[in-house]
């Protein structure tokens, strides 16, 4: 074990994230058992229905909210590791604490957001939260990385 971590910061709060996406995960498993459909986002399953005119919305909502929990996941994934890797860069470049704690929690609060009050706040899946949430994350996709721009040039700099 080490004696000091070397990213304690983001060893911290990467439980947290991890168990968001197990979260997210499980929606998508439910939603699939829900629908009965085990590969796929229920399109098929979904223009099916439709073609042999059947009015059951009840039935054909399983397949919405499965593409919905599927974009919610798949949203997260394509956008967390990005972002994570991003603040353990400045983490390792010994960036302030206060600062890394400080984007990994509005990270955290973009995506929490997004998810739960955007995509599942209503049968849309446009609640209010969708958009603060994905101007949230990228804001900390775009500060992380001009900062670590900052912190890589003055290194540069130093050594020409």
């Amino acid at each position: 074990m080490l004696a000091t971590p070397s990213l304690p910061i983001t060893a911290t709060w990467a439980p947290l994230f991890a168990g968001y996406s197990f979260y997210l995960m499980s929606r998508v498993v439910r939603s699939r058992m829900g629908a009965k459909v085990s590969l796929g986002d229920g399109t098929v399953e979904e223009l099916s229905c439709l073609q042999k005119d059947e009015t059951d919305q009840a039935k054909i909502a399983k397949y919405k909210t499965l593409r919905i929990a599927m974009r919610a996941q798949s949203n997260y994934l394509e956008n967390v590791p990005i972002a994570l890797f991003l603040i353990a860069v400045l983490e390792a470049n010994r960036a302030s604490p206060k600062a890394i704690h400080g984007l990994l929690g509005t990270l955290f609060a973009a995506r929490v957001l997004h998810a739960n009050f955007g995509m599942f706040w209503n049968a849309t899946g446009m609640g209010k939260g969708r958009f603060y949430g994905f101007m949230t994350t990228n804001a900390v996709i775009i500060v992380s990385s001009v900062w670590n721009g900052v912190i890589g040039s003055q290194v540069l700099r130093g050594q020409l």
